[in-house]
C-alpha cells in the first residue's frame, strides 16, 4: 500500500463533511436500543459515573435496555458506545450551558433527538471517511468517491447506523481504523502493531460479536508480521480494558450478562438455513435486495479479477470476518434485528464487502470493451437502485409502520419473505396511487 498522501487526507475531510451533513438532513431518528447510550454518557460527564439511576422515569420506555447490578441500574448494552461518545456530549454539555440551556435536565425529560443524530452521524461519516482514504490510496477519485459515497449512502451504515447510537456505527469505525492501521503494520512500524491491537481490543468493547476481530487480526499478525505479535497483544488488553473495568464495578463479573447471552449464540455451530437466506435475499431483511450493488463481490473472487489482483492476506480475513458475522447474526435469537430497517444487524460486515469491491471498482470504465461497459452500466445501476432504498428508509414513516403491522415483526419474523409487502416499498404504491389521482382531477 502506497502511503495515504496529504491531499487524500483533505479529500477525506471533504467527504467526511459531505456525508455528516448529508446524514442529518435525514428526518429519523432511532432511540430504541440505543435509549440510554447518552443518558449514560452525560452521567459520566455530570457526576463521574455510568449508572442510570437518575433516569428511572424512562425505564417504562425502553424496558429491554435496563440492566442492574451491585444497588444501581445500568445501560445493559456495551459500554464501548457511550465511553466513545463522552467528548461529543462533553462539548455539547458546555454549548448547552452557553446558550442557556441543560443538557441533563432536557435528557431527564427524554432522549435528547437531536444531539443522537449528531453523535450517529459524527461516527458512521467517519467510518465512510476511513473507508475513502482506503479506497483513494488505490483508485481514482471518481471510483474512490463511488465506492466510498455507496458505502455511506447506498447501504444500512445511512439507514441504520447514522439514525441512532447503536453498536454498528462504532464497530465500522473502529474496523475501518484497525484496517488501515493493519497496511503500516506490514512496513514493520511496531506502534501500528499496538494501535491496531487498541483499535481491535475497543472494537470488542463496542459489541461481542467482534470478539472475532480480535482473534482475526491476531493471526494476521501472526502469520504477515510475527515480530509485532506482542506489541499487537498488549494493545488489545489496553483496548478491551475499559469492558473490564466496567463490568466488574457494575456487575462484579469480567462479562456482562449480555456478552455471555451474545457469545453463547455465536459460538454455536447450528446451521440454521432460513435465517441465512433470509439475511441476504429476502425482501424485508435481504441485504443483497436492501443494497444490490453488494452482489458484485461475489465478482472479486472470479478468476479475471483474481489473475489482475491478486487476492491479498487482509482480503481473505475480511472474507472471513464477513462470513462469520453472516452465520453468527444468523444464530441470534432475533436475527431480524427486531424493528430495524432492512438488514441492521449486518451493518458491521459492511467495511470487508467495500474493501472486497475495490478491485471491480477499478475496473469500471466506459471507454473499454462491451464487457466492462456492461459491468459499469449494472453497477451504477444496482448503486442507484441501493441508495433509492435507503432513501426511502430514512424518509417514509411508512416503512418504519411495516414493522408493526399488520402484524408486529418480532411476533412474525416470517414477515421478512412477503413479496407482496416489501418494507422498501410500503406506502409507495399509495404514494403512487395518490399521485395519479391528483394528476387526473388536475386534467
Amino acid at each position: 500500500m502506497e502511503t495515504a498522501r496529504a491531499p487524500v487526507w483533505l479529500e477525506a475531510g471533504l467527504f467526511f463533511f459531505a456525508v455528516f451533513c448529508f446524514y442529518l438532513a435525514g428526518p429519523r431518528v432511532d432511540a430504541g436500543d440505543p435509549h440510554f447510550v447518552i443518558p449514560t454518557a452525560v452521567s459520566i460527564v455530570r457526576h463521574g459515573d455510568a449508572n442510570i439511576d437518575e433516569y428511572r422515569g424512562q425505564f417504562a420506555q425502553a424496558y429491554w435496555a435496563v440492566g442492574s447490578g451491585r444497588g444501581h441500574f445500568w445501560n445493559v448494552y456495551p459500554p464501548g458506545v457511550p465511553m466513545l461518545i463522552v467528548p461529543m456530549v462533553w462539548m455539547a454539555d458546555r454549548l448547552y450551558r452557553l446558550s442557556g440551556r441543560d443538557l441533563e435536565a432536557m435528557t431527564l425529560q427524554g432522549p435528547p433527538l437531536v444531539l443522537e443524530l449528531v453523535c450517529a452521524s459524527v461516527i458512521t461519516a467517519l467510518a465512510a471517511g476511513l473507508l475513502f482514504v482506503y479506497l483513494r490510496v488505490r483508485l481514482s477519485l471518481a471510483r474512490a468517491l463511488l465506492l466510498a459515497g455507496l458505502f455511506a449512502v447506498g447501504t444500512a451504515a445511512y439507514s441504520s447506523a447514522s439514525r441512532g447510537l447503536y453498536q454498528h456505527g462504532p464497530s465500522m469505525l473502529f474496523l475501518t481504523g484497525a484496517i488501515l492501521l493493519y497496511e503500516r503494520v506490514k512496513r514493520g512500524r511496531a506502534s501500528a502493531a499496538w494501535w491496531l491491537g487498541v483499535c481491535a481490543g475497543y472494537s470488542y468493547t463496542i459489541r461481542p460479536a467482534n470478539v472475532i476481530v480480535v482473534v482475526g487480526f491476531a493471526v494476521l499478525v501472526f502469520v504477515t508480521a510475527r515480530r509485532r505479535v506482542v506489541a499487537y497483544v498488549l494493545g488489545a488488553l489496553a483496548g478491551v480494558a475499559p469492558l473490564f473495568v466496567f463490568n466488574l464495578a457494575a456487575f462484579g463479573a469480567w462479562l456482562s450478562p449480555y456478552y455471555r447471552m451474545t457469545e453463547a449464540t455465536i459460538w454455536s455451530f447450528a446451521v440454521p438455513v432460513g435465517p441465512l437466506s433470509a439475511l441476504l435475499v429476502s425482501p424485508s431483511r435481504g441485504l443483497f435486495v436492501f443494497s444490490p450493488f453488494l452482489l458484485f463481490v461475489g465478482a472479486r473472487f472470479l478468476p479475471y479479477f483474481r489473475r489482475r489482483y491478486p487476492v491479498t492476506p487482509v482480503e481473505i480475513l475480511l472474507a472471513v470476518l464477513a462470513m462469520a458475522w453472516w452465520f453468527g447474526t444468523s444464530r441470534w435469537r432475533m436475527w431480524w434485528g427486531g424493528a430495524s430497517y432492512g438488514p441492521r444487524l449486518l451493518c458491521d460486515l459492511l467495511p470487508c464487502l467495500i474493501v472486497l469491491l475495490a478491485p471491480v471498482a477499478a475496473e469500471l470504465t466506459l471507454e473499454a470493451g462491451w464487457k466492462r461497459r456492461i459491468l459499469t452500466v449494472v453497477f451504477v445501476v444496482s448503486g442507484v437502485v441501493s441508495v433509492a432504498i435507503q432513501l426511502r428508509g430514512v424518509n417514509s414513516p411508512s416503512t418504519s409502520e411495516w414493522n408493526r403491522t399488520p402484524v408486529p415483526i418480532d411476533r412474525a419474523p416470517g414477515r421478512v419473505w412477503e413479496w407482496r409487502d416489501p418494507q422498501f416499498l410500503r406506502g409507495a404504491r399509495k404514494a403512487g396511487a395518490g399521485a395519479e389521482e391528483a394528476v387526473a382531477w388536475a386534467c
